[in-house]
């Protein structure tokens, strides 16, 4: 009986444990590239937005929330769902 408890104890403070992730040169010469392309994406998703009349569910405050906060989902989303031809 008692180890089943020290084990229940045990997952529960594995499941609280911060994951610490150490900021290497490799590190930032991925996310680097990936952050700018996270901006790229989202600048021309808005400025599509903004020069397109009708948007996917007639809503643009919408669709630029979507692209400004769900990041590189956002405006991928924006391209394949929002526009409406």
């Amino acid at each position: 009986m008692e180890s089943s408890v020290s084990h229940a104890r045990e997952d529960e403070n594995a499941t609280n444990e911060v994951v610490k992730v150490k900021l290497t040169p490799e590190l930032v010469r991925l996310l680097i590239p990936l952050f700018v392309l996270q901006l790229a994406l989202a600048a021309a998703a808005l400025r599509d937005l903004f020069q397109r009349p009708r948007v996917t569910g007639g809503n643009k405050l919408i669709w630029g929330i979507v692209i400004l906060v769900f990041g590189l989902l956002g405006p991928l989303a924006y391209f394949v769902f929002g526009r409406k031809e």
